[in-house]
């Protein structure tokens, strides 16, 4: 079977005053079917601007597949690509000996 890789948002940490979001918690899952083979997770948080952009778009207004976006910037492409990689094979822990 194919394992899969899944990224998700697990939380938000937002100012509520303005909707700006501060932390993004996440989590990579790497699934063969319905079985976990591994997870990875962790947060990105972003700095807050002088002033806020024209294209801000605050809490109540954000979608899963945006705030995604703004963590694998922060994490690097080749960061997720190789985090990826790491979920997407079965091991198994043991000694030789």
């Amino acid at each position: 079977m194919t394992i899969t890789t899944t990224w998700s948002i697990d939380d938000l940490e937002y100012d509520p005053s303005d909707g700006f979001v501060k932390n993004a918690y996440w989590r990579l899952e790497g699934k063969n079917g319905d079985k976990l083979i591994y997870d990875r997770g962790g947060s990105a948080w972003f700095a807050k601007p002088e002033s806020l952009p024209d294209d801000f778009i605050p809490y109540a207004k954000l979608d899963e597949a945006t705030v995604l976006g703004w963590v694998k910037t922060a994490i690097g492409s080749e960061l997720c690509k190789q985090w990826e990689r790491d979920v997407s094979y079965e091991t198994v822990k043991g000694k030789p000996f």
